[in-house]
Protein backbone atom coordinates (compact mmCIF):
# COMPACT_ATOMS: atom_id res chain seq x y z
CA UNK A 1 0.00 0.00 0.00
CA UNK A 2 2.74 1.79 0.55
CA UNK A 3 6.45 1.85 -0.24
CA UNK A 4 9.31 5.12 0.74
CA UNK A 5 12.69 3.83 0.98
CA UNK A 6 13.83 6.80 2.79
CA UNK A 7 13.04 9.56 4.92
CA UNK A 8 10.93 10.40 7.85
CA UNK A 9 7.56 10.78 8.11
CA UNK A 10 3.82 9.31 9.09
CA UNK A 11 1.40 7.61 7.76
CA UNK A 12 -2.29 10.13 7.85
CA UNK A 13 -4.89 8.22 6.55
CA UNK A 14 -5.31 5.10 4.57
CA UNK A 15 -8.77 4.12 2.02
CA UNK A 16 -9.31 0.58 0.62
CA UNK A 17 -12.01 -0.48 -2.07
CA UNK A 18 -11.92 -4.57 -3.00
CA UNK A 19 -14.14 -6.07 -5.20
CA UNK A 20 -13.78 -9.48 -4.80
CA UNK A 21 -15.90 -13.24 -5.38
CA UNK A 22 -16.46 -13.09 -1.30
CA UNK A 23 -15.44 -11.24 1.89
CA UNK A 24 -12.64 -14.03 3.05
CA UNK A 25 -10.20 -11.03 1.33
CA UNK A 26 -11.14 -9.64 5.09
CA UNK A 27 -8.49 -12.12 6.62
CA UNK A 28 -5.90 -9.51 5.60
CA UNK A 29 -3.62 -8.67 7.85
CA UNK A 30 -2.05 -4.97 7.90
CA UNK A 31 1.54 -4.59 8.99
CA UNK A 32 3.91 -1.11 9.28
CA UNK A 33 7.51 -1.36 8.38
CA UNK A 34 8.76 1.88 10.09
CA UNK A 35 11.86 1.41 8.85
CA UNK A 36 12.30 0.07 5.80
CA UNK A 37 14.55 -2.38 5.72
CA UNK A 38 12.96 -4.52 8.99
CA UNK A 39 12.21 -7.79 8.13
CA UNK A 40 8.57 -9.38 7.85
CA UNK A 41 5.87 -9.14 9.46
CA UNK A 42 7.30 -5.74 10.57
CA UNK A 43 4.67 -4.58 13.22
CA UNK A 44 1.66 -6.15 12.76
CA UNK A 45 -1.08 -3.25 12.85
CA UNK A 46 -4.04 -5.58 13.20
CA UNK A 47 -5.10 -9.16 12.52
CA UNK A 48 -7.67 -8.55 10.13
CA UNK A 49 -9.14 -5.96 8.15
CA UNK A 50 -11.69 -5.03 9.74
CA UNK A 51 -9.92 -4.41 12.93
CA UNK A 52 -7.91 -2.14 11.25
CA UNK A 53 -10.99 -0.08 10.31
CA UNK A 54 -12.56 -0.09 13.80
CA UNK A 55 -14.74 -3.25 13.66
CA UNK A 56 -14.96 -6.64 13.91
CA UNK A 57 -16.74 -9.89 12.56
CA UNK A 58 -16.65 -8.76 8.86
CA UNK A 59 -18.12 -5.70 9.56
CA UNK A 60 -21.49 -6.78 10.70
CA UNK A 61 -22.98 -4.04 12.22
CA UNK A 62 -23.18 -2.30 8.94
CA UNK A 63 -22.06 0.41 7.08
CA UNK A 64 -20.69 3.68 9.52
CA UNK A 65 -19.29 6.99 9.01
CA UNK A 66 -17.18 8.14 11.97
CA UNK A 67 -13.62 10.39 12.76
CA UNK A 68 -11.02 8.13 12.83
CA UNK A 69 -12.68 5.03 10.60
CA UNK A 70 -15.90 3.75 8.43
CA UNK A 71 -16.82 1.09 6.45
CA UNK A 72 -18.33 3.60 3.48
CA UNK A 73 -19.78 1.02 0.65
CA UNK A 74 -20.70 -2.77 0.10
CA UNK A 75 -22.71 -4.24 -2.35
CA UNK A 76 -23.36 -7.57 -4.44
CA UNK A 77 -22.72 -7.26 -7.90
CA UNK A 78 -25.11 -10.38 -9.73
CA UNK A 79 -23.19 -12.84 -10.64
CA UNK A 80 -19.91 -10.79 -10.14
CA UNK A 81 -18.88 -11.01 -6.65
CA UNK A 82 -19.15 -7.48 -4.18
CA UNK A 83 -17.88 -4.03 -3.89
CA UNK A 84 -16.39 -3.20 -0.62
CA UNK A 85 -14.45 0.02 0.89
CA UNK A 86 -13.54 1.53 4.05
CA UNK A 87 -11.16 4.32 5.62
CA UNK A 88 -8.89 4.43 8.62
CA UNK A 89 -7.62 8.47 9.28
CA UNK A 90 -4.16 8.70 11.80
CA UNK A 91 -4.69 11.87 12.89
CA UNK A 92 -4.66 10.84 16.71
CA UNK A 93 -2.59 8.16 16.14
CA UNK A 94 -0.58 8.45 13.47
CA UNK A 95 2.27 5.68 12.58
CA UNK A 96 5.65 7.15 12.44
CA UNK A 97 8.61 6.31 10.63
CA UNK A 98 12.30 7.45 10.56
CA UNK A 99 14.33 5.21 7.58
CA UNK A 100 11.84 4.84 5.07
CA UNK A 101 8.54 3.05 5.68
CA UNK A 102 6.62 0.03 3.81
CA UNK A 103 2.67 -0.49 4.72
CA UNK A 104 1.14 -3.46 3.28
CA UNK A 105 -2.15 -5.82 3.40
CA UNK A 106 -2.98 -8.83 2.03
CA UNK A 107 -5.88 -10.52 -0.01
CA UNK A 108 -6.86 -12.78 2.94
CA UNK A 109 -3.89 -14.09 4.73
CA UNK A 110 -3.14 -17.59 6.42
CA UNK A 111 -1.92 -19.57 9.27
CA UNK A 112 1.06 -20.99 10.71
CA UNK A 113 0.54 -24.68 12.00
CA UNK A 114 0.31 -23.61 15.32
CA UNK A 115 -2.63 -21.63 14.45
CA UNK A 116 -1.14 -18.32 14.57
CA UNK A 117 -2.40 -15.43 11.96
CA UNK A 118 -0.50 -12.74 10.08
CA UNK A 119 3.23 -14.12 11.56
CA UNK A 120 3.74 -16.59 8.10
CA UNK A 121 5.58 -14.81 5.21
CA UNK A 122 5.60 -18.01 3.08
CA UNK A 123 3.52 -21.64 3.03
CA UNK A 124 0.67 -21.47 6.10
CA UNK A 125 -2.91 -22.54 5.98
CA UNK A 126 -5.01 -20.37 3.76
CA UNK A 127 -7.62 -18.46 6.16
CA UNK A 128 -11.24 -19.33 4.46
CA UNK A 129 -11.48 -18.89 0.10
CA UNK A 130 -10.21 -15.13 -0.57
CA UNK A 131 -10.70 -15.23 -4.97
CA UNK A 132 -8.64 -12.97 -7.03
CA UNK A 133 -9.42 -9.20 -6.06
CA UNK A 134 -9.10 -5.93 -7.82
CA UNK A 135 -7.49 -3.69 -5.37
CA UNK A 136 -7.88 0.34 -4.79
CA UNK A 137 -6.09 1.85 -2.52
CA UNK A 138 -4.71 5.01 -1.47
CA UNK A 139 -2.19 6.36 1.25
CA UNK A 140 -1.68 9.86 2.97
CA UNK A 141 1.60 9.87 3.75
CA UNK A 142 3.55 13.44 5.05
CA UNK A 143 8.06 12.90 4.30
CA UNK A 144 10.09 15.15 5.70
Amino acid sequence: MVDIPTGRGLLFSHTLAVSSGNLNFLEGCYHAYVQYDVPFPGIIVSTGTEDYYDSAYYFNAGQFHLEEAGYTHYRNVENAGLEWSAYRMHHLDPILFTNGFRFMWRNGDVNDDRGFKCITDQGGHVVGSPTQSVVTSYAWVYVW
